[in-house]
């Protein structure tokens, strides 16, 4: 990060608010800093102080679903105008409309969509399908505006726009279980070539809503394999969490089994039947219950979630021995069923990437052998999840980015932050974005490398990203009781940027850690108005958790 300027009252400020806690609060300024209207006011105050139309939108967007949670719709109302990006702009201003409509105010609701609509571009080089224009569609068929929404369909330009947008409200209509609604206003509005297009996508609708009648009927309808095979995938898994909304005379997992084996790729098929199976386990905790569940299962991908379960109960209590034996009972079921490696846009993942994963399970171990005290154990254990960690291919790098903290964690853990150090700083270089940066630098603070965090920090370079980015590591720092490395990272950003993000969550981990006074000692200090704005929302968000 270069060129960025200091945030000189900050400095003082932190010196003697954050580093320095101790100064004294009255009675008034404790009750005033407790209040979420306080902190809204604030908010609303600094926002008529933005000159800049860049910096009122974002800060505008910051704050107006904060006024929405707090019933204080007409000023959301009035800050929404405020957004210019028109994707944002729709999010909150549907989002205000709705909760007008819940109010019983149907002309405020009304009133507040058709606007958006008039802002909608109606350009031919954005189909219906992107956003706005489908948010709207679905936001009038969810609140029953079926003529507005047919209107607005109306005026799209080209038929392309146009039947896709018939096609969004007949899927929302789908879902509410107005089957011949949906087909009706296809057959009437979209040409008869797209048909199978539309019947395709009604029967995705109904099957996610969890909706059997509509689903088999919809079924019907489609004429390749691969889609029906979509739609029962869908109904199974809708099922598996219970969205459904008819009642059912069997037991609802049994049923999404049902479905599932309808299913003619195996492959799809056998991974529906694991997603439901590890569905079904998820709070299970009787061992022998799930025993007799993993004589049953029949598929290599229902057993390993069965066993997963299995190693999380005895994890939970403490069966260090039974966990370890499970982490080679899954080994061996992976070893015995063999699979071609699968590619998707996450990485390429396969047999190797599998067990790698599952070794590092004994990092669970790991940690319930050090709070015995058994050293030496717990780092040999350790010392295995390491090795299958830098086993892992670099191809599979979802699994291995979601992997890393969890490893580092375990070392933390365990008391060895000099192995979880190493372990990070050879991944320093693998970082590309500020996202994955920050991550990389709130895992160094738990390490206690703060000089390598800082130095991480320092190289995110700016952009929409980067203050939140910044924001979580400043807020590491100060739960970490560096409130000195807070400081230096925070003087660093641009007050005038998309960098002021950081204010939001450093702020917000102010009110988690009980720093709340000194949180509103700090605001009329803050380099800018923008910057207020978003340490309010910071801490709104943070009261409203308490």
């Amino acid at each position: 990060m270069t060129n960025r300027s200091l945030l000189i009252p900050f400095v003082a400020l932190v010196s003697v608010f954050v580093l320095f806690p101790s100064v004294t609060a009255s009675a008034e300024e404790v009750n005033a800093s407790q209040s979420v209207d306080w902190w809204i006011e604030q908010a609303l105050n600094s926002l008529s102080e933005i000159d800049d139309k860049n910096a009122l939108s974002g800060a505008s967007h910051a704050i107006v679903y904060s006024l929405i949670r707090n019933g204080r719709l007409d000023e959301a109302t009035r800050v929404a105008k405020d957004v210019i990006n028109l994707q944002k702009r729709v999010y909150v201003q549907t989002a205000v409309a709705k909760e007008y409509l819940k109010q019983g105010d149907e002309a405020k609701y009304l009133a507040l969509m058709h606007e958006l609509v008039m802002l909608v571009p109606q350009s031919d080089k954005k189909p219906p399908s992107n956003f706005p224009t489908s948010h709207l569609l679905t936001q009038y068929t969810e609140s029953g505006h079926i003529t507005e929404a047919v209107a607005f369909a109306a005026q799209l330009p080209g038929k392309f726009q146009q039947s896709g947008a018939y096609q969004n409200i007949a899927n929302g209509l789908a879902q509410q279980g107005k089957l011949h609604e949906a087909y009706q206003l296809i057959d009437e509005h979209s040409p008869k070539e797209w048909s199978q297009n539309a019947a395709v996508g009604i029967a995705y609708a109904v099957a996610r809503a969890g909706r059997v009648e509509e689903t088999e009927n919809a079924i019907k309808r489609l004429q390749e394999v691969k889609h029906r095979d979509n739609t029962y995938m869908n109904l199974a898994k809708a099922l598996a969490v219970e969205l459904h909304t008819e009642p059912v005379a069997v037991d609802q997992v049994e049923l999404a089994k049902q479905y599932a084996a309808k299913i003619v790729d195996p492959v799809l098929r056998s991974k529906t039947l694991a997603e439901i199976s590890a569905k079904q386990v998820r709070n299970e905790k009787d061992v022998a219950t799930l025993e007799s569940m993993l004589a049953r299962a029949d598929t290599r991908e229902q057993q390993q979630a069965i066993q997963r379960r299995l190693h999380e109960v005895f994890i939970e209590k403490k069966m260090i021995v039974e966990a370890e034996e499970t982490i080679g009972r899954m080994l061996r079921t992976i070893e015995t069923t063999p699979r071609d490696p699968m590619k998707s846009k996450f990485g390429i993942y396969g047999d190797k990437s599998e067990i790698a994963g599952v070794k590092l399970l004994y990092v669970k171990t790991a940690i319930l052998l050090a709070e015995q005290g058994d050293e030496q154990a717990s780092h040999k254990r350790l010392k295995w999840a390491t090795l299958a960690y830098n086993e892992m291919p670099e191809a599979a790098f979802l699994v291995k980015v979601q992997a890393l903290p969890t490893l580092i964690r375990a070392y933390v853990k365990s008391g060895d932050k000099e192995g979880a150090r190493k372990i990070l700083i050879k991944r320093i270089a693998d970082t590309k974005s500020a996202f994955q940066k920050s991550s990389l630098a709130t895992l160094l603070i738990h390490a206690g490398d703060i000089e390598s965090a800082m130095q991480l920090s320092k190289q995110m370079g700016s952009g929409p990203t980067a203050g939140y980015s910044l924001g979580r590591v400043a807020s590491s720092f100060i739960q970490a009781g560096e409130f000195a490395s807070a400081k230096e990272l925070l003087e660093t950003l641009n007050p005038t940027s998309d960098e002021q993000e950081a204010y939001r969550v450093v702020a917000r981990a102010m009110v988690d850690g009980g720093q709340i006074v000194e949180l509103k000692q700090w605001l009329p200090k803050m380099p800018s108005p923008a910057a207020r704005v978003y340490a309010c929302q910071g801490a709104i968000n943070g009261l409203a958790q308490k």
